[in-house]
């Protein structure tokens, strides 16, 4: 930096003041601080809002679990609850059809006597 300094002294002394490394520096560090300063309001207020909106998001999925094993265990109970009711229905649907096809054959023999 010290050779850059004396280089632009030496070749351009009338500009030298306004070009080199420090020069860039100052600059480049006056015009970050002044978007930051423009920018810094906008943006805080943005976090402010989104801040509460999942504030609001938050309390809206009520109080924290405390028993975490037993709220566990409960989801599990009612999956399984809910499951076999399921699995119950599928047997139930499963003896209809058998019912419906059995009389169906039934049906069809009949007539396949009645016919003869």
């Amino acid at each position: 930096m010290r050779d850059e300094h004396n280089f632009l002294q030496k070749k351009y002394p009338a500009i030298a003041n306004r070009n080199g490394t420090k020069f860039l520096a100052r600059t480049l560090n006056r015009l970050l601080m002044h978007h930051i300063k423009d920018c810094l309001p906008d943006l805080k207020t943005r976090i402010n809002i989104m801040t509460s909106q999942y504030q609001n998001l938050l309390t809206s999925f009520g109080e924290a679990i405390q028993d975490k094993v037993i709220h566990l265990l409960t989801i599990h109970c009612l999956h399984e609850t809910q499951r076999g009711r399921e699995r119950e229905g599928e047997r139930e649907r499963e003896k209809e059809r058998k019912r419906k096809r059995k009389k169906k054959d039934n049906v069809s023999k009949c007539s396949k006597k009645n016919s003869a």
